[in-house]
């Protein structure tokens, strides 16, 4: 994947908190959140792309 690709997951409004949640190793951390009512920028921890690069 390339390191300007923009990453953005579809989620049902429930699914959306405010508490951070575990991450693991083979998570891919999004730029956007959208849901049917918002689209959610996400603050800017950059992924790591190196992993299989």
């Amino acid at each position: 994947m390339r390191r300007d690709t923009l990453v953005v997951a579809t989620v049902h409004t429930l699914q959306v908190i405010g508490d951070p949640i575990p991450v693991t190793d083979h998570d891919v951390k999004v730029d956007l959140i959208i849901t049917p009512e918002e689209v959610i920028p996400v603050p800017s921890l950059r992924r790591l792309w190196d992993v299989g690069t």
